[in-house]
């Protein structure tokens, strides 16, 4: 039985709240919300006996979690408590759930055990909409390990046993459960293609596009881990308004097997929708520092940006970086050449293939 196994089948709690300290009053929030939707946290210090030993109350609390939520700003990423706390958890086969509030690039040291973890990004307020999809998304991570459904709280473990149930009433209950199970597939599909969006009026229409398959998303998740890119929380959004078809053909993921200027560090770049003024949206990702670049300090990036398309071209402005990018678009070759304006003057390019990309603009 591997470890995760036996974490799951005899963890005291749900999730491990891992945070620096300046960071306290949202990881208080991300644990209020997650013990409202009944998954029990242990989170320090409200969780460590007064007079206990700190690095030892930790241990023991990541030895009884099934998942560990990373609260990650600049501060956490320069706390060398927190670097142990990751080590340890992966030592114990836990899951490792990133939940970014600073557009902060991972040091070296922590981008060693996270590269190809799927983030959450919680960069744009309000806070709380990001905090009420990591409660999903913790969710859905403890239903797939062994043992399944979080741990209930301690009332529901002591609550004395019911009587087995009816047989007619049971049957009547699964086929409830059934068309409840097909409804709600029914409304996340919907959900999907709306994107949560506002509905659009007569002026407004929505252009319709062909998602992502699974096998896509698949491709993409195993090219990020190939490449050591960390991937983002991301969804295709459909645009509002008429948006000229050439510019939706930006809108996709792109990638490449050969870093910038055929030595450097590998890149992807996600476009997820473009506006009527045309607008862009989306994030450039950087793998690991090679022996070839220019910042070799910096490691693993992810970085949302805003742009503008102007015809086959596409500016890319990273928030809170201190370069920007420029995307080429060549729709005989189908390929982007991305281009990166260094600090010290020198050119960098890449050449990136669609691993996904908008099917159609109409």
């Amino acid at each position: 039985m591997s470890v995760a196994d036996t974490t799951a089948k005899i963890a005291a709690f749900d999730v491990f709240i891992s945070h620096a300290s300046s960071d306290k009053a949202t990881a208080d929030a991300v644990c209020a919300a997650l013990e409202a939707a009944k998954m029990r946290c242990w989170i320090a210090p409200r969780d460590i006996m007064p007079g206990a030993d700190w690095s030892a109350a930790i241990v023991d609390a990541l030895g009884n979690c099934r998942l560990l939520v990373l609260v990650f700003s600049a501060n956490a990423n320069q706390s060398q408590q927190i670097r142990n706390e990751i080590v340890q958890a992966v030592n114990c086969g836990l899951p490792i759930l990133p939940f970014r509030i600073e557009a902060t690039v991972p040091s070296k040291s922590l981008a060693y055990f996270m590269g190809g973890v799927h983030w959450l990004d919680a960069l744009t307020p309000p806070l709380e909409a990001h905090i009420d999809k990591l409660v999903g998304t913790v969710r859905t991570l403890l239903d797939a390990q062994p043992g399944g459904r979080p741990a209930p709280p301690r009332a529901a473990l002591e609550a004395p046993p019911t009587a087995p149930a009816n047989p007619r009433t049971r049957a009547g209950a699964l086929t409830v459960i059934a068309a409840l199970a097909a409804l709600i597939a029914f409304g996340a599909g919907a959900y999907w293609f709306s994107n949560a969006r506002p509905k659009a009026d007569a002026a407004h229409a929505v252009q319709v596009f062909t998602p992502p398959t699974e096998q896509d998303l698949a491709r993409i998740r195993e090219a990020a881990a190939r490449h050591g890119l960390i991937l983002p929380d991301f969804a295709f959004r459909p645009p509002l308004g008429t948006v000229d078809s050439g510019a939706l053909r930006f809108i996709g993921v792109w990638s490449s097997e050969i870093g910038y200027n055929g030595t450097g560090r590998q890149a992807m770049l996600i476009v997820t929708t473009i506006g009527a003024d045309k607008r862009a949206e989306g994030y450039v990702l950087g793998g690991p520092a090679t022996a070839h670049v220019y910042d070799p300090d910096i490691g693993p990036y992810t970085l949302p940006f805003a742009g503008q398309v102007d015809g086959d071209a596409l500016s890319v402005v990273p928030n809170g970086a201190k370069v920007t990018y420029g995307a080429k678009l060549s729709v005989q070759a189908d390929t982007i050449t991305l281009s990166v304006n260094r600090p010290d003057g020198r050119p960098a390019s890449i050449e990136l293939k669609p691993l996904w990309r908008l099917a159609s603009g109409t």
